[in-house]
């Protein structure tokens, strides 16, 4: 029986995790990833990725019920393949803030930025998914809110916001739900 697809990924990395005072910790991580993807059946599906990739993340708490957070993220991507080359870098930037409520509850926003340039891309090819964190070319933006919070023992109320400007779309995308639960 012949083989439709193989697929293989590899990755190595070296991460440090330090803390500044008891307020302030961060993380730094580098990586080398690859992906491998042969496919007998379609030769535009063969992938031969191999990527770099550096991360920086900091998380800072001025207050017991507040936490600031910032992650940053730099990757530089090749697909070597015959029929499918493609290079790139993209930056993801990435803020969150976390508050918790009154009695047992907590807020949370999130605000997430992510740029993609081809640095190689001669037959203008669109971006496979397994590069750029499944991000096509350009500027993609969401952000997002979360509430969550015990009104008593039984009862949960919680919200959620979503805001999505993605590379390529012409309208933002909205989402929302409100749920409130009651255990008996």
């Amino acid at each position: 029986k012949a083989f439709v697809e193989d697929w293989r990924s590899d990755e190595t990395g070296l991460r440090s995790n330090w803390r500044l005072s008891g307020r302030l910790k961060g993380q730094t991580e580098l990586r080398k990833k690859t992906i491998l993807r042969l496919s007998a059946a379609n030769p535009l599906r063969n992938r031969d990725i191999s990527g770099w990739y550096g991360d920086q993340n900091f998380s800072y708490r001025p207050f017991k019920k507040w936490e600031l957070g910032q992650e940053t993220e730099y990757g530089n991507e090749h697909n070597r393949t015959i029929t499918y080359p493609v290079a790139l870098w993209y930056l993801l930037l990435k803020t969150h803030l976390s508050y918790a409520l009154p009695g047992s509850g907590r807020f949370t926003a999130e605000y997430q930025y992510q740029t993609v340039k081809p640095t190689d891309n001669p037959q203008r090819l669109t971006i496979p998914y397994e590069m750029a964190r499944g991000k096509k070319e350009g500027v993609s933006q969401t952000w997002q809110a979360r509430m969550e919070y015990t009104l008593t023992k039984n009862v949960v109320f919680s919200m959620f916001y979503n805001g999505r400007d993605e590379a390529g779309f012409k309208n933002i995308i909205h989402s929302g739900q409100a749920e409130i639960r009651a255990f008996f």
